[in-house]
């Protein structure tokens, strides 16, 4: 969840800047796409995103199913995960918002936030399923 959200985040700060800086892209192919989907992972580790899901989803959850969770994370495969999340980058976005998006979490502004984005989504996450609840009873 954290993933998600921070990546969402990470990119929507990424198109913002972009659509700010202009359309002076640097090279744009797969090749510089690949090369900055490298730089962010570095910046965003995935097995620290799995690490950081399981405690705060764990949070949220009674002691022996928060248990089972993290045991059950332990299991996913990090290297598969890692390689899809880098394609999907190359895939969607330009090497100038992958590696924007790179600068921000790499920035101490940016490491700062990515430390307070599990708490504060451990947070929204109970409100965010009441909504879904309740939207879904209505008909």
């Amino acid at each position: 969840m954290r993933t998600t959200l921070a990546l969402l985040t990470g990119l929507g700060l990424a198109a913002l800047s972009s659509s700010l800086v202009g359309s002076d892209d640097p090279v744009d192919d797969k090749e510089a796409r690949t090369e900055a989907a490298e730089r962010y992972s570095k910046m965003v580790p995935m097995k620290d995103l799995m690490e950081d899901m399981a405690e705060q989803m764990g949070k949220n959850l009674p002691p022996a199913e928060a248990a089972a969770l993290k045991e059950l994370l332990k299991k996913v495969d990090i290297q598969a995960l890692e390689r899809e999340a880098k394609q999907g980058l190359v895939r969607h976005f330009t090497a100038k918002e992958i590696n924007a998006v790179a600068d921000f979490y790499g920035s101490p502004e940016g490491r700062s936030i990515w430390k307070k984005f599990g708490v504060y989504f451990a947070e929204l996450q109970p409100i965010i399923q009441r909504e879904i609840r309740k939207a879904a009873s209505k008909k």
